[in-house]
């Protein structure tokens, strides 16, 4: 179980963490938060890409009805004129590409994931305020760091229901909630 420090205010913590040597920020998450762009499509900010060349490439695509990957073939991903795919090559990480009337855009996973939830009108972020609990479809993992704005919260990682396949994020005040989702460009359930 990790270490975490509990105080009635905040500076208590932040008296604890100068006599322990530690740097104590105060509201950490929203400060992360507050310096992210969104989930905004690649074609707003980059410019167009290529598919990786070379046979030895398994390609998939993301369908968001299904919420998950399918395999497509080479000239499947080439022939679309938008989705999400997804490149992967032996021990090296999988590179994204986006397409969007034929043009193709290297992106971050999640981003091109938010980008075709929102095209399809689907909100997959649901908050319990009552329990402090943000939850998504674990395939809908966030940017790595708006997640580690969700972990700060609480200091814990979020927990995977199988049940739902979903992960949940504890301690997580509706502010905090309502910017996140506001960044992936999503409304909550």
């Amino acid at each position: 179980m990790p270490n975490r420090v509990f105080a009635n205010d905040v500076e208590e913590l932040s008296r604890a963490g100068e006599t322990s040597g530690l740097h104590f920020q105060r509201d950490a998450p929203l400060a992360i938060l507050s310096h992210l762009p969104p989930a905004d499509p690649p074609w707003q900010r980059d410019p167009e890409a290529e598919f990786p060349q070379g046979a030895d490439w398994a390609v998939h695509e993301f369908l968001p009805d299904r919420l998950g990957w399918t395999k497509v073939s080479r000239d499947g991903a080439n022939s679309r004129r938008s989705g999400l795919f997804r490149f992967l090559i032996y021990f090296q990480r999988p590179r994204y590409f986006l397409r969007r009337s034929g043009r193709t855009y290297e992106c971050p996973r999640a981003h091109g994931v938010y980008y075709l939830l929102r095209r399809r009108r689907y909100n997959v972020l649901s908050y319990d305020g009552s329990a402090r609990l943000l939850a998504l479809p674990a395939v809908c993992r966030p940017p790595r760091l708006l997640e580690r704005a969700l972990v700060l919260c609480s200091g814990l990682t979020p927990t995977f229901d199988a049940r739902g396949s979903k992960l949940i994020y504890r301690g997580i005040d509706l502010e905090i909630a309502r910017f996140a989702a506001r960044l992936l460009r999503q409304s909550l359930k």
